[in-house]
């Protein structure tokens, strides 16, 4: 579940800690006029950190998203507490839940599975980012990327890297089934499997459509399938959910 890291919504010494920090230095990264004014104001829709910039004879306040490249800048800066799990979502701050123990232990095995039998085809990375837009770079569980002999040291992973994208599910299944996977889509992310731990069911999205994805699939205990990028090598539902 995903939550705001604002302190009113949020009151962790995290949030607070991110809050201050984001006042104090967001200015100088945008290069504002001592005339321009920096204001907070908590949207627990969203859960999320929005900031508006109201300049000095103005009547509106226009909602301020963040692109990457700021987001990536204030984590340089060391903004962001070390132990923030944090995502940016189409310019919005958020503040992933910590995972559950049954979380870990699907992200682990698929690790294990995916490097021995993907190994010279596949670069497994787990819980880093990927750049999908402008403004969206959130942490899949684990993505497949082309390999490189830099693992990426060079560039950041994007969805042009990506042979699938997974995502654990267990508490935010409703949000990885809508949102995140519209965004994925857009991002013509060729595959996306959402594990859904509460069911004991895999999600297969294929085939990028606008906002969705062509075709959908589920696999059940019992059953085995193919990453469509590697069609030879099968995977049955027990060895990635346990």
């Amino acid at each position: 579940m995903e939550r705001s890291i604002t302190p009113e919504v949020g009151k962790s010494a995290i949030s607070r800690i991110i809050y201050r920090r984001l006042c104090r230095r967001w200015t100088a990264y945008q290069e504002l006029t001592p005339a321009h004014t920096l204001h907070w104001f908590p949207f627990r829709k969203t859960n999320a950190i929005l900031f508006f910039i109201r300049g000095p004879m103005e009547t509106e306040v226009t909602k301020k998203l963040f692109t990457v490249d700021e987001y990536h800048r204030m984590a340089e800066a060391g903004i962001f507490h070390p132990e923030a799990r944090l995502e940016l979502i189409e310019g919005e701050i958020i503040e992933m839940s910590p995972p559950g123990i049954r979380h870990i232990a699907c992200v682990n095995r698929a690790n294990a599975v995916f490097t021995s039998r993907l190994a010279g085809k596949a670069m497994v990375s787990v819980q880093n980012p990927l750049i999908l837009s402008r403004y969206t770079e959130p942490q899949p569980d684990i993505v497949l990327a082309k390999p490189r002999a830099d693992f990426y040291a060079e560039k950041w992973l994007s969805s042009e890297d990506t042979f699938l994208a997974i995502e654990v599910s267990d508490s935010t299944i409703s949000y990885d089934r809508n949102r995140k996977m519209s965004l994925y889509a857009r991002a013509r992310v060729r595959e996306l499997w959402i594990e859904n731990l509460r069911e004991g069911v895999i999600l297969v999205f294929r085939d990028p459509r606008g906002n969705g994805y062509k075709t959908c699939l589920t696999f059940q205990r019992g059953q085995s399938f193919s990453p469509s990028a590697f069609p030879e090598v099968t995977f049955t539902v027990e060895e990635l959910l346990g």
